[in-house]
């Protein structure tokens, strides 16, 4: 019989399990209250919904149908949302090649808030060259 694999819980998770048991031991209703849902719906967003539900003990189709409703009266999001974005350039596009070098700006931004700026001025076969080498990195 295979072992199974136990992966450690994010603190954030430990946390809120420990709330949701003083809950269970001192509870005087038979309701979670309001404020633990909420607790666990974030979590949910970062976590997973099974993961979430499993580790808080809580039934997975109402967490799911909690995170979902959620989602649905939360405002759309004001920052649009990742894409990708060919660039060509003025000599593959047809237009008239400008005699200066022509920049490229690239600025890419993660989910975490982190963010990547290239400033480019050159060829494009070299930020092409420059953009694959540092995403095979990543």
């Amino acid at each position: 019989m295979k072992a199974r694999k136990t992966r450690a819980i994010p603190a954030r998770l430990a946390r809120a399990r420990e709330r949701f048991d003083h809950w269970r031991k001192t509870r005087q209703r038979r309701r979670i209250p309001e404020g633990l849902w909420k607790a666990a719906v974030k979590l949910a967003a970062d976590y997973g919904t099974y993961r979430t539900a499993r580790t808080l003990r809580l039934n997975c189709e109402s967490l799911k149908k909690r995170v979902q409703s959620t989602s649905q009266d939360a405002p759309p999001s004001q920052e649009p949302r990742a894409s990708f974005w060919e660039l060509i350039p003025d000599a593959v596009s047809g237009a008239p090649a400008s005699r200066t070098e022509p920049e490229f700006i690239v600025e890419v931004e993660d989910g975490s808030g982190r963010k990547l700026r290239v400033q480019w001025k050159g060829n494009f076969a070299e930020l092409s060259a420059l953009s694959q080498s540092l995403w095979s990195k990543a």
